[in-house]
């Protein structure tokens, strides 16, 4: 229980220290569970947050359908421009990596201590926002692969 808070510690100083409120504040709650007693619900966050969180995402992105700021009628516009055109590939190429990112974490699991890393060193010194822990995991697994084909790595 001390190993896991004093990683939780340094990495709430590291979102202080980094003015990263996100990284701050997913570490601030986790301690806070933890102290309290509730760590019955960090294990749920542990087995579904990732889920809870996507769920959460894709209501922030789709929720200007509701608010009336995206009509259906633009939809028919996703051809319309290269902006449009590159969103459109943007995200059958996020998904595609997601998936591979899944895989990867699901695989091995010890890879996500690297990308947790890597996102607070995105997040503290490169300004970054804790968004793309699973298209890291996707990103990471596609270099893998890569470097597997061209014979310099183990297998994935």
């Amino acid at each position: 229980m001390l190993e896991r808070n004093i990683a939780l510690l340094l990495v709430l100083a590291a979102g202080v220290l980094g003015q990263n409120k996100l990284v701050a504040a997913g570490a601030g709650i986790l301690l806070a569970l933890d102290f309290s007693g509730l760590s019955g619900i960090s294990d749920f966050l542990e087995k579904r947050g990732l889920e809870i969180g996507l769920i959460f995402l894709t209501v922030a992105v789709i929720a200007p359908l509701r608010a009336g700021t995206v009509r259906p009628d633009t939809i028919s516009g996703i051809f319309s421009g290269l902006p449009a055109v590159a969103g459109l590939l943007g995200g059958v190429l996020a998904t595609v990596i997601n998936k591979k990112g899944v895989e990867l974490l699901q695989s091995d699991p010890n890879v996500i201590v690297a990308i947790l890393v890597g996102t607070l060193i995105g997040c503290t010194v490169l300004r970054g926002i804790p968004v793309g822990p699973l298209t890291a995991s996707g990103i990471a697994a596609l270099v893998t692969e890569v470097c597997c084909l061209l014979g310099r790595g183990a297998k994935p």
